[in-house]
Parts: structure tokens; C-alpha cells; sequence
């Protein structure tokens, strides 16, 4: 096994975001009601920098327990 694996980032990862890229943020999420996961895909970046921008421009709350289709992964250590 190689030791050094290709992982795959967004493209997008670590841009700013532009205000173009909000409103469509904005119309994907409360109007056409797209999931998170479809939303990351358009917007080449994590659903991590998805769910975290909806809740910078307020359209999610801050504990990120009112997302529409999306739960927040258990990172626990279940051993």
C-alpha cells in the first residue's frame, strides 16, 4: 500500500467567497431546496464550508441542528 494517497479536496477550497457565490448559496438552499451534498458539488468546496457559510450569512443556527438534510458526522471513537 502507497504511503501517500491522493486526497480529494474541493477545488475551491480555502478562495473567498464572492457575493455571486452567496446568492446562489442563498437560492440553492431555500429555494430550490437542494441538499447540502449537492450544494458542495456546484460550489466545489466541503459540505463543512457549506453548512459553516449558511451559518455565517444566518440561514442555519450556530449548533448546525436545523440543517435540512444533512446531520453533523459522529466523530466520536466508538472502541
Amino acid at each position: 500500500m502507497q504511503q501517500s494517497q491522493t486526497i480529494n479536496t474541493p477545488k475551491r477550497r480555502g478562495r473567498p467567497w464572492n457575493i455571486n457565490e452567496v446568492n446562489r448559496l442563498y437560492n440553492e438552499y431555500e429555494l430550490k431546496q437542494l441538499t447540502i451534498s449537492e450544494i458542495s458539488k456546484l460550489h466545489e468546496r466541503s459540505e463543512h464550508a457549506i453548512v459553516f457559510r449558511l451559518m455565517t450569512e444566518g440561514l442555519v443556527n450556530q449548533k448546525w441542528d436545523n440543517i435540512r438534510g444533512w446531520t453533523l458526522p459522529d466523530y466520536s471513537d466508538k472502541n
